[in-house]
């Protein structure tokens, strides 16, 4: 797995994702999942995983925020993420256990999403961006005693990510079927 904090710490505009076609012989080094449609700075990710690296979006504040989770890595959140937004494409007139569970992942979402405070609590704000500015001012040797400070920290893709590239998800989660 890859650490955030770094990503925070790249030369200033270097963290940009890009799209590329999907590979499922590649396995995301955050998730561990296969399935890989996106680079940022030539490191390989699923879509899932790649707006927790690709700080320097411009439009970064409006399709993630900053939790703290301190319970569950990058990584395994991206995978709950995943199954949470893949069961947003289930629908069915009948109530079917896929749309029970389906309709379970709107609770989860929103759950994790109230994690915001926490971090806004903890570091003072939940914005990508504003710690995208703080972190590379921070000492390093800070960083690197950040055990009980910064190790919760989680940046939780929003509903707009899915949405604004949700033809690329779509085939994703198609493939990892």
């Amino acid at each position: 797995m890859t650490d955030i904090i770094h990503a925070f710490r790249a030369a200033k505009g270097s963290q940009k994702v890009t799209f590329e076609t999907l590979n499922m012989q590649s396995i995301c080094p955050c998730c561990g999942m296969a399935g890989v449609n996106t680079s940022v700075e030539e490191q390989k990710f699923c879509m899932v995983c790649a707006p927790a690296y690709g700080v320097d979006e411009p439009d970064v504040d409006t399709v993630s925020v900053i939790i703290w989770l301190p319970h569950l890595d990058q990584g395994l959140l991206s995978r709950l993420l995943c199954s949470a937004y893949a069961a947003r494409f289930v629908s069915s007139p009948v109530c079917t256990p896929e749309v029970v569970m389906a309709s379970r992942s709107y609770d989860i979402l929103a759950e994790l999403e109230a994690l915001r405070s926490e971090a806004k609590r903890r570091i003072g704000t939940d914005c990508v961006s504003v710690l995208r500015k703080l972190i590379p001012n921070i000492p390093q040797l800070s960083l690197f005693q950040r055990g009980i400070h910064l190790s919760g920290l989680r940046i939780l893709p929003l509903g707009s990510w899915f949405d604004i590239h949700a033809e690329d998800f779509r085939k994703l989660i198609a493939a990892r079927n």
